[in-house]
């Protein structure tokens, strides 16, 4: 589920930067070097939780308690 959101805000990106801000000055590469931008500040989060889970796992199954 967290991966289906992150690709999902990813293709927002996507069509944010390469469609509607095309025209603005700077163009898409102004709208992509935005960190601050909330779309990829979701992005971000997204991803960090889904790598931290995933990374739990592993170690869990891996390396589990004495």
């Amino acid at each position: 589920m967290l991966a289906t959101a992150h690709i999902a805000c990813v293709l927002a990106r996507l069509i944010q930067g390469f469609i509607v801000h095309v025209n603005d000055e700077g163009g898409a590469t102004y709208y992509f070097a935005d960190i601050g931008n909330h779309l990829n500040r979701s992005k971000d989060m997204i991803y960090i939780t889904l790598v931290r889970f995933v990374s739990r796992a592993i170690n869990n199954l891996f390396l589990p308690d004495s």
